[in-house]
């Protein structure tokens, strides 16, 4: 057989195999692109629950778009002040949206975003004078965060077990209140972290 009929009758098998390995080398497209999960820490006080959706994907570059609420308590609210304004446990709340950029190949990925979030918080002021309880009176904070995230997130593209973890640099934080004697403030850089625990399909 002469070598150019030999060349030519590999040529299909050598693009097959040429074809499969840059397939292997491809990011696998996702095909469950909801996720819920629960997070610790993170964006609000204690724990949210949340869900995001893949809006967009192209090789291993994909945004997500992401909502959530928690809930939570502050341990140092007297009973007093509980029986005093009807409020008993006086239950805080929180809520989440966020947009996020992930990329990876296959079940590990970067992840980083940018997402405002929303507290309401209920305090207490007590106002001596000379020793005197003159006024006692309760607080609603009204918190308003743009918050930034980076880490590390589990998620296969066929669906299953979601992972996150990761540090949560506070940009910007606004409190306003309804005290008479407390002024709205303002911070300008924090860090809390987070860790997620969930599910996509």
């Amino acid at each position: 057989m002469k070598p150019s009929v030999t060349i030519l009758s590999c040529f299909p098998l050598l693009l097959l195999f040429s074809t499969s390995a840059y397939a292997q080398r491809l990011p696998e497209e996702f095909t469950k692109k909801n996720s819920i999960y629960v997070e610790a820490g993170g964006l609000t006080p204690g724990y949210s629950l949340n869900y995001d959706r893949m809006v967009f994907q192209r090789n291993s570059l994909k945004v997500l778009a992401r909502a959530g609420v928690s809930a939570f308590t502050v341990r140092n609210r007297t009973r007093q002040a509980l029986s005093e304004f009807g409020d008993k446990r006086a239950l805080d709340y929180g809520l989440i949206s966020e947009v996020s950029v992930v990329m990876g190949k296959r079940n590990h990925h970067f992840e980083t975003g940018l997402g405002y979030s929303y507290s309401n918080t209920v305090g207490y002021h007590k106002r001596k004078e000379n020793g005197v309880l003159t006024d006692f009176y309760r607080i609603v904070f009204h918190g308003h965060h743009l918050v930034s995230h980076i880490g590390y997130r589990y998620q296969k593209p066929s669906g299953g077990l979601v992972l996150r973890a990761g540090l949560k640099p506070v940009l910007i934080s606004k409190s306003v209140n309804n005290a008479k004697y407390l002024s709205n403030s303002y911070n300008f850089f924090d860090l809390s972290a987070g860790v997620s625990l969930g599910w996509s399909f």
